[in-house]
């Protein structure tokens, strides 16, 4: 399959390209630590829907010094559908200028799927972070968290690709 474009944020397949950061972020430990999962819901327009992907990019940051696991896993309604997603060191992978981290797992994308990054000793002061773009929203993705127990979606777009 040749590269093709899925939207301004996403590039699939052969190319495996992801559109630069912005350098705004939101991310684990967030909102005063309570932020635990963060990442990009796959809405119904979304052409990434019905590919299988094997690998993740996200353009990831650390500020201060988060550490622990940090795990790519896949939710659809709140239910874990990830059957196990790759995971980094926050401490020893990531620095604190936003670069491309590949996570490794095997997934049909569906309508709904919460792509998200979890896990690591995070708090406010030292979180990891994942690049979004606040000023321009797609239709098809939209950014998700999972704060203080609860889902919700953020009005702005997370700069991911996938192969």
């Amino acid at each position: 399959m040749s590269n093709f474009i899925v939207n301004s944020y996403i590039v699939a397949k052969a190319g495996f390209e992801c559109q630069v950061a912005t350098g705004d972020n939101f991310g684990l430990g967030g909102a005063g630590g309570y932020i635990t999962k963060c990442g990009v819901r796959v809405l119904d327009s979304n052409s990434a829907i019905g590919e299988t992907v094997t690998k993740v990019k996200f353009y990831m940051k650390q500020t201060g010094s988060p550490s622990g696991t940090v795990t790519l896993a896949v939710f659809n309604n709140g239910v874990d559908q990830s059957a196990g997603g790759s995971s980094i060191n926050a401490a020893t992978d990531l620095t604190d200028e936003f670069q491309l981290i590949t996570f490794t797992l095997s997934h049909t994308i569906a309508e709904d799927d919460d792509i998200v990054i979890q896990g690591g000793s995070v708090d406010n002061s030292n979180q990891v972070s994942v690049s979004q773009n606040t000023s321009n929203t797609i239709g098809d993705q939209i950014a998700i968290k999972l704060q203080s127990g609860s889902w919700s979606t953020v009005n702005r777009n997370v700069y991911w690709c996938y192969q």
